[in-house]
């Protein structure tokens, strides 16, 4: 009845199960705090879809985009601030009426463009990662307009802190 052998050898079954654990937790939060994450291409297509939403509603080029005080960054609410030159974004919007540009807005870093279709063509892992949108509206003489934007991204990833 008085036997203690048998709670040592559980005890010492108890700390290892106990380290087993603790180590799979420690490499599984290394492994994750290791990891880069690089959502460049994310945040342009992101960027795309939200120009081409603020630009058109429902499948109609939105009438004020024509004007020329038309301001693309209160319209879309986007900052001015990420698109000074140098910066990490980069959008050209165009938009074409039977094959011709009636209207053109560009802000960014101008070298994403080539940059673009330079990653077209090669792996590069330091470019700009690039989306190109294409959308069929209407005008309000029901003429088709054709609206083409192109952003990029370049905000590095890094560690997750």
């Amino acid at each position: 009845m008085d036997k203690k052998a048998g709670e040592k050898l559980l005890t010492i079954w108890w700390f290892i199960v106990l380290g087993v654990i603790g180590g799979g937790i420690g490499i599984g939060i290394i492994i994750f705090m290791s990891a880069s994450v690089n959502t460049n291409g994310v945040e342009s297509g992101i960027l795309g879809e939200r120009i081409i939403g603020c630009i058109s509603e429902n499948g109609y080029l939105k009438n004020s985009v024509l004007n020329k005080d038309f301001d693309i960054f209160k319209e879309c609410g986007i900052d001015k601030r990420f698109f000074r030159r140098g910066s990490n974004f980069y959008f050209n919007v165009s938009v074409y009426n039977n094959g011709i540009v009636i209207t053109n807005f560009t802000a960014g870093d101008y070298s994403f463009e080539r940059d673009c279709s330079i990653v077209n063509k090669v792996s590069a892992s330091k470019f700009a990662k690039c989306s190109e949108k294409t959308e069929i509206v209407l005008n309000d003489k029901n003429e088709i307009i054709k609206i083409h934007v192109l952003t990029g991204s370049n905000q590095q990833g890094g560690r997750i802190n």
